[in-house]
């Protein structure tokens, strides 16, 4: 009996040991997989601090260019609007300048080819007759100028707003392109990290 206590004590040593063990290799696995757990938080962490840092940074961009692309459309209409202005006031200056050249001549007219005939009475009547119609015929070539004049101008005014429409188009694809590309390459990598 001494012996198998003997066998029995070495034993109970043998399984006592391997217990300890198997408690310090599982120690040590625990350990390993708590360090394993920390560094992938704390690499996801990072990942989110570079996305977020990296998403405001193309916020802030586009922002600024939003903010340039209005002050440019807003000093280009502006500017077109001055241009009108000044064309605007040009035209009406050299419309009234013909008009009173136009009345003038036609007065001219007038006074010169009937100025004997315009004692007698029936040739006063006729003069006015033909004042009247020659005054209706400037009205009219006055208003036929002002109407070709202003379709003109109508017609300057859609081709400078079809151009500026045209350029802002092509300025916003460029940006929107350029900032596809961007947030596509930026993207990879956001992956990747």
């Amino acid at each position: 009996t001494r012996r198998r206590m003997a066998a029995v004590r070495e034993q109970l040593a043998a399984q006592a040991e391997e217990d300890q063990m198997d408690e310090e290799y599982f120690e040590h696995c625990m350990v390993r997989l708590q360090a394993i757990a920390r560094g992938n938080a704390a690499r996801r962490f990072v990942r989110e601090l570079r996305w977020l840092r990296f998403k405001s940074e193309q916020e802030a961009r586009s922002k600024v260019l939003q903010e340039q692309l209005k002050k440019q459309l807003e000093e280009e209409a502006r500017l077109a609007e001055e241009h009108r202005l000044a064309s605007e006031v040009e035209y009406l200056r050299a419309c009234e300048g013909a008009a009173a050249k136009i009345q003038g001549l036609i007065r001219g007219c007038l006074v010169r080819m009937h100025w004997t005939e315009i004692i007698n009475k029936q040739l006063l009547e006729r003069a006015t007759e033909l004042r009247r119609r020659w005054t209706t015929a400037a009205i009219t070539i006055q208003s036929g100028w002002r109407m070709y004049n202003s379709r003109l101008a109508i017609e300057e005014m859609h081709a400078a707003a079809t151009c500026i429409q045209r350029r802002v188009r092509v300025m916003i694809a460029k940006d929107l392109t350029n900032e596809l590309r961007r947030q596509n390459l930026y993207g990879g990598y956001a992956t990747r990290i």
